[in-house]
């Protein structure tokens, strides 16, 4: 960080000279692969597209890795405002149409009563091209976001109405850093490559899919991952970002992948659920609690033997007329849990 107002592209993906041959994403489906060095050129080549629109609140509704990475970043870089829906069907949309200016897609969606900007890989190498015919060596090298720059996020609306949480990117920057202490010993893994079956335009998604899989420099493979058979084509080793559904349902009859971490949030994983997986890969299954209003609170490595939690570096709890509130760097002053914490000791809980 250069200040306190700009956060550079080099302190949050670990620029290093390698950058034209480290990948940044791989799309098996379409046979596609993208380095960090097209990843910073393609920053500059939408984020100058989007500077001449006055559209200010961008919806971005894929759940293809690097299209998402490349607007939310370049809607930063241009002064817009991205906008995560937490789910999108053309009918939401259209029912929504109010929390946006402009939606980018690369869904097969059609009339919407608002602007669309319809993206697929053929646009996308020919924005990279340009980049490359247009952008200097100190353009790519002088990437910086503004900290205090806004993302929209829309609650899932599970347990009600769904609601927006407004972060900035300096909270998502400094969670990125916080959460890399439990995936530190990744760092040097070769052919590392993260695999999620879970989409980008939520915050987990986005904290995990995207933020640390960029903050760490793991390769992100671009289509979600739907079936255990998809796991198992993998020959790398694997990081698995998950959700207890998906878990729940894998096939453990079936031959392991090379999963060396693997991680679940969004809802309780079961006991069973999470002490097969550990005999099926010999990993824990790294489980967070959090929220789209809190980001992450705490960990455990779930073996399914009933491990307690540990707050992140920096979060704390307290208890005030039988509720638990929540200190954080991510949220402004004391945050009201509506679960129930029982602390075993001072640090770890259920």
């Amino acid at each position: 960080m250069e200040n306190n107002t700009q956060i550079a592209l080099s302190s949050f993906i670990r620029e290093n000279d390698n950058d034209n041959q480290n990948l940044w994403c791989t799309d098996r489906i379409f046979n596609k692969s993208y380095t960090y060095l097209d990843f910073k050129y393609l920053l500059l080549a939408v984020s100058s597209l989007l500077s001449k629109t006055e559209l200010k609140k961008i919806a971005i509704c894929t759940e293809n890795s690097a299209f998402f990475s490349v607007f939310f970043f370049s809607c930063l870089l241009s002064n817009k405002t991205p906008v995560l829906l937490g789910n999108f069907t053309k009918l939401s949309l259209v029912e929504d149409v109010d929390k946006y200016d402009l939606v980018v897609t690369d869904e097969n969606i059609k009339d919407l009563p608002i602007k669309t900007f319809f993206i697929d890989y053929l646009a996308f190498d020919g924005l990279l091209k340009n980049a490359k015919d247009t952008f200097s060596t100190a353009d790519l090298n002088n990437i910086k976001f503004n900290s205090e720059d806004n993302i929209v996020l829309y609650t899932s609306g599970s347990t009600g109405k769904s609601k927006a949480v407004i972060k900035t990117f300096k909270q998502m920057f400094d969670e990125a850093v916080t959460v890399a202490s439990i995936t530190e010993n990744l760092a040097g893994t070769p052919n590392l490559k993260a695999i999620a079956t879970v989409p980008p335009y939520h915050m987990y998604g986005l904290t995990f899919r995207i933020f640390q899989c960029l903050y760490q420099k793991i390769t992100i493979e671009v289509p979600i991952c739907h079936y255990t058979e998809e796991l198992q084509s993998f020959k790398e080793p694997l990081v698995l970002i998950s959700s207890p559904a998906f878990l729940k349902h894998i096939d453990y009859s079936k031959e392991s992948p090379n999963i060396v971490f693997a991680i679940s949030a969004g809802s309780a994983l079961f006991k069973d659920t999470a002490a097969k997986f550990y005999q099926w890969t010999g990993t824990p299954i790294t489980e967070i609690y959090g929220s789209t209003e809190t980001n992450v609170m705490a960990y455990r490595f779930n073996r399914g033997l009933d491990e307690l939690f540990t707050p992140f570096d920096g979060i704390s709890f307290f208890e005030n007329k039988d509720s638990f509130y929540l200190k954080s760097p991510f949220v402004l002053g004391d945050f009201k849990l509506d679960d129930k914490l029982c602390f075993e000791n001072e640090h770890k809980f259920k």
